[in-house]
């Protein structure tokens, strides 16, 4: 499916169609339908977290499957753009976490603040 199809395709399911209806009105399988929404939806979760230079915080966030976006309400940040840009930005380590935003951190996590924000090589 391409993008387009992709994006119509999640729209009808949040109408309430059921993978079979999305399927035939693209002439794919209901598999393939259920499997790229499900990808692609867990791909844009994780975007941004395979440039992560917290390998503790990347390993938290992975195996509790939290991602970047949802991080950020974790910590009081507001969900719209500039915010999930502002932490990507700390993420990646293009600017530091702020004092109030570490310790949230650390205290949603349980890692050690000195573990938490080692860099990774």
């Amino acid at each position: 499916m391409d993008r387009a199809q992709l994006i119509e395709a999640f729209a009808m399911k949040i109408d309430g169609n059921t993978y079979q209806t999305i399927a035939d009105k693209f002439g794919t399988t209901r598999q393939n339908v259920q499997q790229s929404i499900i990808r692609n939806l867990a791909d844009r979760a994780h975007k941004g977290l395979t440039e992560c230079v917290y390998p503790a915080l990347k390993k938290w966030m992975t195996e509790n499957n939290v991602s970047s976006y949802a991080l950020y309400g974790m910590i009081g940040f507001p969900k719209h753009g500039g915010a999930t840009a502002a932490m990507k930005r700390r993420l990646v380590g293009k600017q530091p976490f702020k004092v109030d935003e570490a310790y949230k951190l650390v205290k949603i996590t349980g890692v050690p603040f000195v573990e938490l924000f080692k860099r990774g090589a």
